[in-house]
């Protein structure tokens, strides 16, 4: 076979982003692919990277990097959402590709205006064959009421933007991360073949574990902990509430630790409600206020009792249960979706419909008192982790392009 130039492109670092590239990578070493790949990303990628890979391994694997940085005076052009942003994106992708003579680019994340720049001019000549990843193709769950009517707007926006998409008949394949049955679903609402399944990956990480690392103090409290992006629609105002809820005898006996980036528009009234909290008890919370590193990531895991996930809304999965099964540690979550049908169908911890404060304080109470015990399955979390591993998700994407 012919060694052919790939490209891999995302704008973003945050969350999945970093993750599904390295997933990539070291699918195209375990895996002994020879094609010459080419991640258009942005600078700050090179260093995140470097943590899990050796950059000499890197440039044995024939493994090279275009920097979006270098091709913009504009540094904030990335993440601005407009469609003229995302048409100066690909025009820069498409620079690129002629440069490097790609064959095949796959976009790591087809969000919402990017699904509308491929269907676009500029999208339709990029001058190689497409493929990439579509997270959430009909939007998050919402209540009943107006919320209701809201989705349903935007799961009607949603269809029109990926039916636009498809127009670029350059497009191969689009990857689904939610599960079988949503990709079947997707490929007869648009009479095609090109979405195709491949399951969230799991992130592999206890080759950096440092046992000796400390980033919060247990002081013999049973630890739970919320990770990722910390924002209100990852429920950080409903735990703090719940800590209100308690009386002093039950918050020495427990820690919230909140360990990922706050996001900005919450981030001033939830400092304002977590510090008169530690003025309750200076030791019944603990925030991480930054991306932690995946040397941190085995500690927080590791260290912590029981993993909170109280959405209020959901996209589809969560990587958050990826690290549940692969630490087996039980998760307390929001009972709606595919979360639920994941927790529920591997065991992976309590599944909680219509999660609110009231509910959460009368688990924590019973874990307390000894009259609760939520359980991890070990043999069906390793079933999740072995059924999600790096090989099978990078594997599914390589083979289709």
């Amino acid at each position: 076979m012919a060694k052919r130039n790939i490209a891999f492109y995302d704008h973003l670092l945050s969350g999945h982003h970093v993750e599904y590239l390295y997933q990539i990578i070291k699918s195209k070493i375990d895996l002994k692919i020879e094609h010459r790949y080419v991640f258009i990303v942005p600078k700050d990628f090179e260093l995140l990277i470097s943590e899990l890979i050796d950059k000499i391994i890197l440039q044995e694997n024939d493994i090279h990097f275009h920097f979006l940085d270098q091709y913009s005076d504009d540094k904030d052009f990335q993440v601005i959402p407009t469609i003229k942003s995302y048409q100066h994106q690909l025009s820069i992708v498409k620079n690129i590709v002629e440069h490097e003579n790609i064959e095949h680019c796959v976009f790591m994340l087809l969000d919402n205006f990017m699904q509308v720049a491929l269907g676009n001019n500029t999208g339709k000549s990029l001058g190689c064959s497409i493929s990439g990843i579509l997270l959430n193709p009909f939007g998050v769950e919402s209540n009943k009421g107006i919320f209701a009517l809201k989705k349903y707007f935007l799961t009607v926006r949603k269809y029109f933007q990926v039916k636009l998409m498809l127009t670029n008949h350059n497009i191969r394949s689009i990857y689904i991360i939610i599960d079988e049955r949503t990709t079947k679903l997707l490929n007869i609402i648009h009479l095609t073949n090109k979405f195709k399944y491949v399951s969230d990956p799991v992130l592999e990480l206890m080759h950096l574990y440092d046992n000796s690392m400390e980033l919060f103090n247990r002081q013999d409290r049973i630890v739970f902990l919320l990770f990722g992006s910390l924002s209100k629609r990852k429920g950080i105002f409903k735990m703090l509430a719940v800590l209100d809820l308690l009386n002093e005898q039950e918050l020495k006996k427990i820690k919230v630790v909140f360990a990922g980036k706050l996001m900005e528009p919450d981030k001033k009234k939830f400092l304002s409600v977590y510090s008169r909290i530690k003025e309750r008890d200076n030791n019944v919370v603990e925030l991480i206020d930054r991306y932690l590193s995946y040397r941190e990531i085995p500690c927080v895991f590791l260290k912590a009792d029981y993993i909170v996930m109280p959405y209020d809304s959901t996209q589809a999965s969560s990587g958050i249960l990826a690290h549940v099964a692969y630490y087996e540690k039980p998760v307390i979550a929001t009972g709606r979706g595919l979360i639920k049908k994941q927790i529920d169908n591997y065991s992976l911890g309590l599944a909680v419909s219509n999660i609110d404060e009231a509910k959460i304080v009368n688990l924590i109470k019973g874990i307390i008192s000894g009259e609760l015990e939520i359980k991890i399955d070990g043999a069906k979390a390793k079933n999740y982790v072995e059924s999600r591993n790096s090989s099978y998700f990078g594997a599914q994407i390589l083979k289709n392009i």
